[in-house]
């Protein structure tokens, strides 16, 4: 099943992006604020997140590594993740930074300190881990009027459910 650039893995051989190595543009007919623009970037060839299949549990106490191959020349691969937690409407995120030309990146457990252990009940308190890359480095500009610049960037991401302990 394919929604704007992402596929659900219900079928492994739906697991390619559908915008996946294609050029995208993002284009706006403007309003009284902004006026209109067209951008055009690429979305990056899909990295391989090696070992995602093993990710079901986070302990926070002990950190994560997330293992990958194939990101893209120039790119920048990043790992966030976080959880939402529905009684307290609240939520927390990470986000980290590979080096360029990493294939691993650990979490360590002081980033993970402030993400809400998951509830017995999931569906009240749903986390995810995403392994990404988008060109940091070239950002497509755009111009238009009621704003003094604009950026576009084309990212492939993909996304774990897991449990956070």
């Amino acid at each position: 099943m394919r929604f704007l650039g992402a596929s659900l893995q219900l079928f492994p051989q739906l697991m390619n992006l559908f915008f996946d190595g294609s050029s995208i543009s993002l284009m706006a007919a403007g309003g009284a604020d902004v006026g209109a623009f067209t951008a055009t970037t690429t979305v990056p060839q899909s990295l391989a997140w090696t070992n995602r299949d093993q990710l079901s549990v986070v302990n926070r106490s002990q950190g994560f590594t997330v293992n990958w191959s194939g990101a893209a020349t120039g790119h920048t691969v990043f790992i966030s993740g976080g959880s939402v937690d529905v009684p307290t409407d609240s939520s927390s995120l990470f986000v980290c930074r590979a080096l360029p030309g990493a294939t691993s990146f650990r979490i360590p457990p002081d980033v993970l300190w402030n993400i809400a252990p998951s509830r017995g009940n999931l569906t009240e308190s749903p986390g995810a881990v995403y392994v990404g890359q988008w060109n940091l480095a070239s950002p497509v500009a755009f111009t238009a009027t009621g704003i003094s610049s604009g950026s576009l960037l084309g990212a492939q991401v993909i996304v774990k459910t897991v449990v956070f302990q």
